[in-house]
């Protein structure tokens, strides 16, 4: 179990990662996932739609067409033309995608690298994991490597880190 989450929970985030050409398949006894390309090119937007398609942050409820002031017949003026809120939310959203859009996996990785303690990132392999775990992407023109970071390794069908 990886972050105590269930095995078949994973396969299936990994699974839809993979649909979505963000990590690869690696066949073999050790095999499991890696990258499919630099993490710099790797949005958290991409991630969280591969993994949560369609999710949104808001689902409007119509409750004009349900409020107490205006009882079972609400007046044609009150449900014509979107709601107010949800046309908020919808500017919210598209600003939030905007901005989930622009971070990527490094951007992450040197948050946790600038506010987390040596000793954590030591334990948890993550010190100078910049630099060190970015170097096979910066070689290459194409942003492929055979000796490509990525995730914790996973056994297809196992949550084994390896």
């Amino acid at each position: 179990r990886f972050q105590e989450l269930p095995e078949r929970f994973l396969a299936k985030l990994f699974t839809r990662l993979e649909k979505a050409a963000l990590v690869e398949a690696i066949g073999g006894i050790r095999g499991g996932f890696r990258l499919a390309r630099a993490p710099e090119l790797i949005s958290v937007r991409a991630v969280l739609e591969a993994v949560d398609p369609n999710r949104t942050l808001f689902e409007c409820a119509e409750i004009r067409r349900h409020c107490a002031l205006f009882g079972k017949a609400p007046p044609s003026w009150s449900v014509s033309g979107m709601c107010r809120i949800h046309l908020f939310m919808r500017e919210a959203e598209a600003a939030l995608q905007h901005f989930l859009g622009s971070k990527t996996l490094v951007d992450l990785l040197r948050e946790l690298e600038s506010k987390a303690p040596d000793p954590f990132l030591r334990l948890a392999g993550a010190s100078g994991a910049v630099g060190r775990r970015l170097a096979p992407f910066s070689s290459q023109a194409d942003g492929a490597s055979s000796a490509r970071p990525g995730p914790p390794t996973r056994h297809r069908g196992s949550a084994t880190s390896g």
